[in-house]
C-alpha cells in the first residue's frame, strides 16, 4: 500500500472497529480454546507460556453483575483502548494483510497459568464470603483471530446460598459465665438469653428494654443468606451499642455450626447455619482523665472545654462524634482524634486527644472570572476588565489566647466591592454555642440599581446537634441606593435608608452524606423595624428544603423547594434591595442573575466619536413573593474518573405582591451539564433551554425591536453544585 494512502486506511481500521460492538463477536464459541480448573490446571503443550488477554467475560449466573465480578480481579486487565487497538491490528492484518504501526504502552497484559489460577481462588473466595459454599468457578480460555490474543471467559456455578436458621444471642458479665450450659439462672428477654450477673449488672446500672431491644435485633438474621460481609456489620453494630453506653471494653464473639441442618427444596438441598453471640459486657468505667497532645499555642483547658466528653461521665460514641465535631470544626484546629489509652485498669478510663493546630496566621487570595451575563453590549477587550475578580483574607487565630478569631475579608470586582472584619468567640456558655460580630462596608452594582452600605451585625450560634443549627443575628446597615431605574415606588428622599433587621435561622439534615442521601430543611424568619428604629418595617419569611436520593451505585435524584413571602404594611414602600429576584447558576437556570420574574425596559444611551447611540434592554424590578422548583438527575461516568453528567428541569417565578400569587405563572427551564470533582470543588457546566418564556425574556420590544438570537439559552460555568 502506498504511503500517502496507509495513514487514511489506519484512521478508517481504527474509527469502523470503535464503532461496532466487537469486530469478533461477544458470544462464546461453544467448541475451541481450553479449560482451566481452580485446583488442575490444563495447559496445553503447542501453548506459550503466556499469552495476550484481549477480553474478561462471565457467564454461568445472573446474581452478581458483570463490574461487582472484575473488582474480583487482582491481575491486569486489559483497557478499552487497548483491546480495540488489538482488535484492529487482528483485523487488518487478516483481511488486508496489512500491520499497524505499534503503539507504545498498547500491548495486552500477558497471563500465564499461575495468574489464571489465582483469578480462580480469588472468585471462589468473593463467592464463598457472599453466602455460595458451594459455588465452582472454571476458566474457558478461547483463542481469537487465528490466536493473535485470547479471551477468558469465567464460567460460575453458584449452587444454592446458605441461610442462617437460628440466632442465639447470650449476654453475660465475664467468660466464664457461658460454661452454665444448662443456663438455670438465665432470663431471656426479647430474644436475648441474659445471665444471672448480667441482670444484676443492668439493674445497678439503669440499663433497661431499650438496650436490651438494640442488642436484640440480631434476630432479624434469622432465614437470611449467611455472608461474612453481613456477620462482620452485625458485630461491629452490637459492639457500637456497647460503647454507646459505656462498655468500651465489651467482647462480642460469633459462634456459628457449619451445616448442621440440611433440607430439602425441591430436588437440591440447601446449607443452613446456626449463628450465636455471645456478648461479654466487662467492666462499664467512668472517665477519669482527658489527656490533651499536640497544642502549641493554645491552653489545654482551650481544648478540654471544646469537648463534649467530660471527667465523671460514661464513654459514649455518641459523645465523641460530637466532641471530633467541635474540634473539627472550631478554627483553631486542622484536625484531631480521640483514643482510649492503653490502660490496665478496667474501672478508670482515661482519653488520649490528639489535635494539629491551623497557622497562627494565615493569608489566602482568590482570582477568577465572572459576569459574564453583565456584558450588555457587544463584547470588546476593553471591557474585559468588568470580568475579573478577586478575593483577599487574612486570620489571626487565638487571639487572646482563649481560641477566638478574628480576620478580616476584601472583595473587589467591577459589580461588587466588598470589606468585611470579623471576630468570632467560639465558645460563650458552652462548646456548642458561639458569637460572631463583624462591621462591613460594600458596594453593588446590580441590573436595576447601584447600593452602597455600611453597617454592624453579630450573631449568636448553637449547634444542638451534629444535624440541627440554630442562629439569631442582628443586623443594622445605612443603605444609599443610587441610579433605580425600574420598579421604584418610593420618594427619592427615602433612598438613603436605614435597616435594622432581626434574623431567626435553623438548618436540620438527616443524617447521610449531604448532597447525596439527606434531607435538609432550613427555615428563616426575618423582622425589620422591629421596635421602630429602622425607616421600613417588614417580616420576611423564607424556606429552603432539599432531598438527595440515591438510585443504585451511581445516580443521585436531587430535588429542592425554595420559597419566600414579604409582609409589609405600605404596599409600595420597598427599596429594591430588600425585594425578592430570582434567576442564575444556583437558583433557576435558563435565565440570568436576578432576570427571572417582572421587569421593564429601558433605554441607554452610549455617546461615541460617531453620534449618541441607544442601548436596550430588560432590568427586574423584584416583588414580594418568590418560588423556586429544582430537579436534578445526576450520573456518574463509568470511564471518567471524577466526572459525572446531570439532567435538570427547573422552575420559579418571583410576584410583584402575594395578591398576584398564581401557580400557572411558574417559567420552566430544561437543560444538562456536566461536572468534574476538583479538589476546589465540583466544576460545573450547564446548559439550559427556557421552555415557556415571556416576551420580556426573549427580549422583544414592541415597536423598536423583536426577538434576540439565543434569548432562550443560557450557558452557566462555575464551581459548587447548584444546590
Amino acid at each position: 500500500m502506498s504511503s500517502y494512502l496507509r495513514g487514511p486506511f489506519i484512521l478508517l481500521v481504527v474509527v469502523g472497529l470503535c464503532l461496532s460492538e466487537d469486530a469478533f463477536g461477544q458470544i462464546e464459541p461453544a467448541m475451541g480454546g481450553f479449560l482451566v480448573e481452580e485446583n488442575t490446571l490444563s495447559w496445553p503443550n503447542d501453548m506459550p507460556e503466556k499469552i495476550p488477554v484481549r477480553a474478561i467475560r462471565f457467564g454461568g449466573q445472573e446474581r452478581f453483575t458483570e463490574p461487582i465480578l472484575r473488582n474480583q480481579i487482582n491481575a491486569e486487565a486489559p483497557a478499552w483502548w487497548k483491546q480495540q487497538w488489538a482488535v484492529a491490528q487482528a483485523w487488518s492484518l487478516y483481511n488486508f494483510s496489512q500491520v499497524l504501526p505499534h503503539l507504545i504502552n498498547a500491548d495486552l497484559p500477558r497471563w500465564d497459568a499461575k495468574i489464571l489460577t489465582q483469578q480462580l481462588q480469588q472468585l471462589k473466595s468473593f463467592l464463598n464470603a457472599q453466602g455460595y459454599e458451594d459455588a465452582g468457578v472454571h476458566a474457558h480460555v478461547l483463542p481469537v483471530a487465528n490466536k493473535v490474543f485470547w479471551d477468558v471467559w469465567f464460567h460460575i456455578s453458584l449452587g444454592e446460598p446458605t441461610t442462617i436458621s437460628s440466632v442465639e444471642i447470650r449476654l453475660v458479665t465475664a467468660a466464664s459465665e457461658l460454661e452454665d450450659t444448662e443456663g438455670l439462672n438465665w432470663v431471656r428477654t426479647q430474644g436475648v438469653d441474659v445471665s444471672a450477673e448480667a441482670q444484676i449488672e443492668l439493674r445497678e446500672q439503669g440499663l433497661g428494654l431499650l438496650f436490651i431491644d438494640q442488642l436484640s435485633r440480631a434476630v432479624r438474621l434469622k432465614n437470611s443468606t449467611y455472608t461474612e460481609l453481613d456477620m462482620f456489620r452485625e458485630q461491629n453494630r452490637l459492639r457500637t451499642a456497647l460503647r454507646e453506653k459505656g462498655y468500651v471494653f465489651a467482647q462480642v464473639v460469633m459462634r456459628s455450626d457449619l451445616g448442621k441442618q440440611v433440607t430439602r427444596k425441591g430436588f437440591t438441598e440447601t446449607k443452613a447455619k446456626e449463628i450465636g453471640f455471645d456478648i461479654i459486657l466487662g467492666q462499664r468505667p467512668i472517665i477519669q482523665e482527658i489527656l490533651v497532645d499536640g497544642e502549641r499555642t493554645v491552653p489545654k483547658k482551650v481544648v478540654q472545654r471544646e469537648l463534649t466528653l467530660k471527667p465523671g461521665q460514661y464513654f459514649s460514641e455518641t459523645e465523641k462524634r460530637n466532641s471530633l465535631t467541635q474540634l473539627n470544626t472550631h478554627p483553631l484546629f486542622d484536625r484531631a482524634t480521640i483514643q482510649i489509652s492503653e490502660q490496665s485498669d478496667d474501672e478508670a478510663l482515661t482519653l488520649q486527644v490528639q489535635v494539629k493546630e491551623e497557622e497562627l496566621r494565615s493569608f489566602q487570595w482568590r482570582g477568577g472570572l465572572g459576569y459574564f451575563d453583565r456584558l450588555e453590549r457587544s463584547f470588546r477587550v476593553l471591557d474585559s476588565y468588568q470580568l475579573f475578580r478577586t478575593q483577599w483574607s487574612w486570620v489571626h487565630r487565638n487571639l487572646g489566647g482563649g481560641g477566638q478569631q478574628f480576620s478580616t475579608e476584601l472583595k473587589l470586582s467591577y459589580f461588587e466591592r466588598y470589606l468585611e472584619a470579623d471576630y468570632l468567640f467560639p465558645y460563650v456558655f458552652n462548646t456548642k454555642s458561639s458569637i460572631r460580630i463583624h462591621p462591613f462596608m460594600q458596594y453593588r452594582d446590580e441590573r436595576a440599581y447601584n447600593i452602597t452600605s455600611s453597617g454592624m451585625g453579630s450573631a449568636f450560634s448553637y449547634v444542638v446537634n451534629s444535624r440541627l443549627t440554630g442562629t439569631f443575628s442582628y443586623r443594622f446597615a445605612r443603605n444609599d441606593e443610587s441610579n433605580v431605574e425600574a420598579g421604584q415606588g418610593i420618594p427619592d428622599s427615602l433612598l438613603t435608608y436605614n435597616l435594622s433587621v432581626f434574623n431567626l435561622s435553623s438548618r436540620y439534615h438527616s443524617q447521610g452524606i449531604i448532597g447525596y442521601n439527606t434531607f435538609s430543611v432550613q427555615p428563616t424568619i426575618e423582622l425589620s423595624g422591629l421596635f421602630g428604629e429602622g425607616d421600613f418595617s417588614y417580616q420576611r419569611l423564607l424556606l429552603d428544603i432539599r432531598k438527595y436520593t440515591p438510585v443504585g451505585n451511581k445516580s443521585v435524584f436531587a430535588s429542592r423547594v425554595r420559597g419566600g413571602w414579604i409582609f409589609e404594611q405600605n404596599r409600595d414602600s420597598l427599596p429594591s434591595d430588600v425585594r425578592f429576584y430570582n434567576g442564575g447558576s444556583t437558583l433557576v437556570r435558563g435565565w440570568a442573575r436576578h432576570s427571572l420574574g417582572p421587569k421593564e425596559w429601558v433605554e441607554r444611551v452610549d455617546s461615541t466619536s460617531n453620534g449618541a447611540t441607544s442601548r436596550y434592554s430588560f432590568v427586574p424590578t423584584g416583588g414580594k413573593a418568590s418560588l423556586t422548583l429544582n430537579l436534578e438527575w445526576r450520573e456518574q461516568f463509568e470511564k471518567w474518573r471524577g466526572g459525572y453528567g446531570v439532567v435538570f428541569l427547573d422552575g420559579g417565578q418571583v410576584w410583584a405582591n402575594t395578591e398576584s400569587i398564581t401557580i400557572k405563572d411558574i417559567q420552566w427551564a430544561l437543560g444538562a451539564g456536566i461536572r468534574y470533582r476538583a479538589p476546589i470543588g465540583p466544576i460545573r457546566i450547564d446548559l439550559a433551554y427556557k421552555l415557556n418564556p415571556s416576551s420580556e425574556d426573549l427580549g422583544i420590544i414592541p415597536g423598536v425591536r423583536g426577538k434576540q438570537s439565543w434569548a432562550r439559552w443560557a450557558l452557566y460555568v462555575s464551581i459548587g453544585e447548584a444546590f
